[in-house]
């Protein structure tokens, strides 16, 4: 049986269900299979050809959740301009490759006064790859304090930002909008 898989999904073992991680019986079966499926592919070989400290104890779970907000960023923005872009940036597995992200991926107007940012904004497939890493949480997160202050200010919707008086604030703070 194979243990484990890539961040693409590559090696998830033939017939075993996917996980997703969100409520405790979930996640203690993650955990459980996972470390039952290691013991299983060591369990026959002799103890000095391997060196084990410790078997996880934590799921390692790529996402669970992210909101559905106005846009969803996917692969098909690969390079492609936004009016409405809240920050440009790259692509950490590819060099020269490059994404605007459109407010409509913090927000949706179904919930006025909340903003996503960080793991969790509408993204999928490679727009969430490109979205879950450091830099771009802080940027969207950045992004969020800002056009939550402003709706805030004008007593109005996240939705109802006028997006070129928050790019005017961010641009101001130092965010690349275009690249």
């Amino acid at each position: 049986m194979a243990c484990g898989s890539n961040l693409y999904g590559v090696g998830h073992p033939e017939g075993l269900h996917k996980f997703a991680g969100t409520n405790n019986e979930d996640v203690t079966e993650f955990v459980r299979m996972g470390q039952q499926m290691l013991f299983d592919k060591i369990k026959d070989e002799p103890p000095k050809d391997r060196d084990i400290i410790t078997i996880p104890g934590m799921a390692q779970y790529r996402t669970t959740r992210h909101i559905q907000g106005e846009y969803e960023l996917t692969i098909n923005d690969e390079e492609k301009h936004h009016e409405d872009s809240i920050g440009a940036i790259g692509d950490f597995r590819k060099r020269h490759v490059h994404y605007e992200i459109p407010y409509g991926c913090l927000y949706n107007k179904e919930f006025p006064n909340m903003l996503a940012a960080g793991r969790i904004v509408s993204a999928s497939g490679d727009g969430w790859e490109v979205t879950r890493v450091i830099p771009v949480a802080a940027l969207t997160g950045q992004v969020a304090g800002t056009a939550a202050h402003l709706a805030c200010t004008n007593n109005q919707s996240v939705a109802d930002n006028d997006i070129s008086v928050l790019q005017n604030l961010l641009v101001e703070q130092g965010i690349m909008l275009h690249f």
